[in-house]
């Protein structure tokens, strides 16, 4: 994108439809959940599987999908949105061991999407975790069962 304006817009967008999609997986208000548990466990599962192609198509790819990272114009451009205008950056910062890490392009690529897909899974499945505490928890207040802390400590001892 090369119009910042338009950039700010998509950005904005993106942020609004990020707060939309968490706002079920986290239910924030628990008199606003519209979604029962066990439907939000799903969500967040179905949430993770619709990331994995993007994943597989950056890691699997073959070759290096991004300009950014092979041509010094394209990234010249990109970085116009992150560098105050007039700002002198040198052209020697762009290519050799120290740009990517001592990795080439494709190699980085793929590390990027193996690392976009195991913090994606940390991500959701710490959420699942924690909504299926939550569960737990009103089901047992619901229904009076006993927890793990109700059980008298002589029973749980091992013998």
């Amino acid at each position: 994108m090369l119009r910042p304006g338009v950039h700010s817009v998509y950005e904005i967008i993106m942020l609004v439809a990020s707060f939309m999609m968490w706002w079920h997986m986290l239910a924030p208000l628990p008199s606003k959940q519209y979604l029962h548990d066990f439907r939000r466990i799903i969500y967040i599962f179905g949430n993770g599987i619709l990331i994995t192609p993007a994943c597989a198509l950056i890691i699997f790819s073959g070759t290096a999908l991004y300009d950014t990272y092979t041509d010094l114009n394209y990234w010249s451009q990109v970085m116009a949105f992150c560098i105050p205008g007039g700002a002198a950056v040198p052209a020697s910062m762009f290519g050799g061991f120290g740009f990517l890490g001592g990795l080439d392009a494709y190699s980085d690529q793929q590390l990027g999407g193996v690392a976009m897909k195991v913090g994606q899974e940390l991500v959701y499945g710490t959420t699942i975790g924690f909504v299926f505490k939550q569960w737990l928890q009103k089901e047992s207040h619901q229904e009076g069962e006993l927890t793990i802390s109700d059980i008298p400590s002589h029973i749980k001892t091992n013998r």
